[in-house]
């Protein structure tokens, strides 16, 4: 007979949570639990968007739960001795991952191969021994990446193939704030000797830039169209490069379709693009500034954006 997990149902913030905290199931080798609960009223699986494992003493969490909460968006798995998460890479609709305090040795190179939609990937204290260097080549959307004191960054494990995840921002929590700030200090200057480099070159080009007719390539959000040159998406931005790279014929993109961003934030971004200046506005959501440059790959312009939000904080 299948050991019974219960799951508590509440709303939490904007979130229907499946909570199935506070269990133990003693069995180590079991691979399938039988799972109860009982929904709020109105409520059914579909409305399902959070499922917490918190305080458990699971092996593993249950089998084909992406099929029982076909629209969960977040998980939150914590303090739960969960020593795998090979279930974890079934198809999921997950936005955001949280792994703290679980035992689990190693993280495989596809974990994110069936997790498209994520956005968001925290983890903390999981006594992660190994990382295989890969992991990132399937997070196309991963936009924050937080790690705090795990054994691979304390051993000093390297990834070998880091390139994917360059559009994230990255915390690693195990280094002092002011060895971070070092850090991002050398590569803020390596940037802007690079800067300076693209802007000459930019500069030569002025007159160019200003004849509206040259411009020769539209860029679509909703309703709005933004005419813009290639040369310039191109230089600025990484992301664009390798979108109008790899269609050269074509003369449009509708960025929506792509992720959702504000036209009035993408027209902050295309001025800095033309003049290489940061915004002087006093209106600006910054928040959105660096969400939307950091998936567009404006790594300066996220830079200060970030800054910008740190000051409101202080």
């Amino acid at each position: 007979m299948k050991p019974k997990l219960h799951c508590k149902l509440y709303l939490a913030y904007d979130n229907y949570t499946a909570d199935f905290g506070f269990q133990t199931i003693e069995k180590k080798i079991e691979n399938s639990y039988q799972l109860t609960w009982k929904h709020l009223p109105g409520k059914n699986n579909n409305h399902v968007t959070c499922v917490k494992f918190k305080n458990c003493n699971l092996w593993n969490f249950p089998e084909d739960i992406n099929i029982i909460f076909p629209n969960m968006k977040i998980m939150h798995i914590e303090n739960s001795k969960i020593h795998s998460v090979e279930r974890l890479q079934q198809k999921m609709s997950l936005e955001k991952l949280i792994l703290r305090r679980n035992e689990i040795p190693f993280l495989p190179g596809d974990f994110f191969s069936n997790m498209p939609h994520l956005n968001n990937f925290k983890m903390s204290e999981n006594r992660i021994q190994f990382v295989e260097p890969n992991i990132f080549d399937n997070a196309e959307n991963l936009s924050l990446v937080q790690y705090n004191n795990e054994q691979f960054i304390k051993n000093g494990y390297e990834f070998k193939s880091w390139e994917p995840i360059k559009k994230a921002l990255l915390e690693d929590c195990s280094k002092s704030p002011w060895k971070r700030y070092y850090d991002e200090k050398k590569i803020l200057e390596a940037e802007n000797q690079k800067l300076i480099q693209e802007k000459s070159t930019l500069m030569k080009l002025q007159n160019v830039l200003k004849d509206e007719d040259l411009k020769d390539f539209t860029i679509i959000i909703g309703s709005q169209q933004f005419k813009v040159h290639k040369l310039v998406l191109v230089a600025n931005s990484s992301f664009f490069a390798k979108k109008i790279k790899s269609n050269p014929d074509n003369g449009k993109m509708y960025l929506m379709d792509l992720f959702d961003i504000n036209p009035e934030i993408f027209q902050i971004i295309l001025d800095y693009f033309y003049t290489q200046e940061f915004p002087k506005a006093m209106n600006i959501d910054y928040q959105q500034l660096m969400m939307a440059s950091t998936r567009l790959k404006v790594k300066l312009l996220a830079k200060f954006a970030c800054d910008k939000l740190v000051e409101k904080i202080h």
